[in-house]
Formats: C-alpha cells, sequence, structure tokens
C-alpha cells in the first residue's frame, strides 16, 4: 500500500467544482459552497458523484492506479501543517501493527507551508525546515525499518518516503539535504523544487473564471502524479 500524508492538496480539495460546474452549478453557487468550507459548516450538500470525481482526480488514486498500488490518504482537506502530517504518519504506524492488510511501501509526503507551524529553530528559516523535515523522515523510516512491520511486508523497491513541496522554500531544502527522497516537478521538459512554480494555468480559479479557488486542477494533478510516478519508478 501507497500511503500519501500533506494537506489539501493532497485531500483534492476543489476538484468537485469542475464536476459541479459540468453539472450546471453557477460561479456563484460554487463560490457559496467554497465559503462554507471555509467556515467549516457541519453539513455537506455535495452527492456522491462530486465527491467519486474529487478522488478519481486526486493525485494519491492518479498514481496507485497508474502503479497498481492499493493506497491511503493519511490527512484530510483542512489546512495541514507538518505537525498534522507527522501525527498521521504515527498513527499510520500504529494501524500497521493491528493487520497486516495495512502494510505501508511508501510514504508520499507533500510538504505544505512552513509558516503554518509555530515553530522557529534558531531562527533560521533553513533550519526551521531542515529540523521539520527530518522529524517526519524519521517517523517514515522508523515505519518501514520496524522489524515487527517489515517481517509482515511484501518486498520492493520503493524508498521508505519520497517528499515533493507546495513552496520553493521547502523543496529546495529537500533537494540539497534529502535528494534520494527529494521528488522533482517535470513540467515541459522542466525540473522544479515545488508545483507553486508551476501552478499558474492549472489552478481551479485558471479554468472556472471568477472562483476564487487556488488548489490545483485536474490537469495540475495530473502534472503531479506524473512526477511522484517518475520517482517511484527510479
Amino acid at each position: 500500500m501507497i500511503l500519501f500524508v500533506g494537506c489539501s492538496y493532497t485531500w483534492g480539495s476543489g476538484l468537485q467544482y469542475e464536476y459541479l460546474y459540468d453539472k450546471g452549478w453557477s460561479v456563484d453557487k460554487l463560490k457559496d459552497d467554497m465559503d462554507r468550507n471555509i467556515a467549516k459548516d457541519s453539513i455537506d450538500p455535495l452527492d456522491y458523484k462530486a465527491d467519486e470525481y474529487r478522488k478519481q482526480h486526486s493525485w494519491p488514486n492518479l498514481v496507485a492506479k497508474k502503479l497498481n498500488k492499493p493506497y491511503r490518504v493519511g490527512t484530510t482537506k483542512s489546512a495541514s501543517n507538518l505537525n498534522q502530517i507527522l501525527k498521521s504518519i504515527k498513527h499510520e504506524k500504529e494501524l500497521c501493527y493491528s493487520s497486516k492488510s495495512n502494510q505501508i511501501d511508501t510514504i508520499v509526503v507533500q510538504f505544505t507551508d512552513w509558516t503554518r507551524d509555530d515553530l522557529i529553530v534558531e531562527d533560521s528559516i533553513d533550519k526551521t525546515i531542515e529540523y521539520h523535515i527530518k522529524q517526519i523522515a524519521d517517523s517514515c523510516d522508523d515505519i518501514i525499518n520496524d522489524e515487527t512491520i517489515s517481517n509482515n511486508s511484501y518486498s520492493n523497491s520503493y524508498p521508505a518516503w519520497v517528499g515533493l513541496s507546495w513552496r520553493k522554500d521547502i523543496g529546495n531544502v529537500l533537494k540539497e539535504k534529502y535528494s534520494e527522497n527529494f521528488t522533482p516537478i517535470h513540467h515541459n521538459n522542466k525540473e522544479y523544487t515545488s508545483f507553486s512554480q508551476i501552478d499558474k494555468g492549472y489552478r481551479l480559479c485558471d479554468t472556472i473564471k471568477g472562483l476564487n479557488d487556488k488548489h490545483l486542477n485536474s490537469q495540475g494533478c495530473k502534472i503531479i502524479s506524473d512526477s511522484i510516478i517518475r520517482k517511484l519508478k527510479q
């Protein structure tokens, strides 16, 4: 199984709006739903088909489908920070102990904006980023290197984890300090350290005019999935 963790980008937030827009929802109605999501209203008016569209076009599903692997997304659509991602990975380790069917082949970590966390190390951005990455890297390695878990796992050639970044600053540190795990974003025969560098034209707001949702559209998610697949197939 491939475990995916990240923030709302990994969840595929907003992809349902492509489906709903195609089904006749006006931009104003989509905007009303966006406001509801931001306000974290407890009632979700979206139907099964809209949510299935989101799942099918999210990059975790695209990667798993191409590699013919089961998968799970360990984080949700809320504004996850690096600490929440860390907690999710630790929770997934407990699930590995509970059942052999929960064994993890590799973990795809989408690093989010480091400023969402309240921690600054030595007043240095790079040191702060390195600290966060190391915690997550150690947690991923801890799962793969655990003897009990590994004895119940299928052998595979994947690294314990691979990481891609929304923001360029984290991407640069990943490339420099964790080159074996770093997943570059490939687009138009160029390589980038983050997907914020290539998202113009591939956001929901770019294809549904008037909708202020800057999450990736289905084309953008395809670019990310292709980059992850390329990394895992190395």
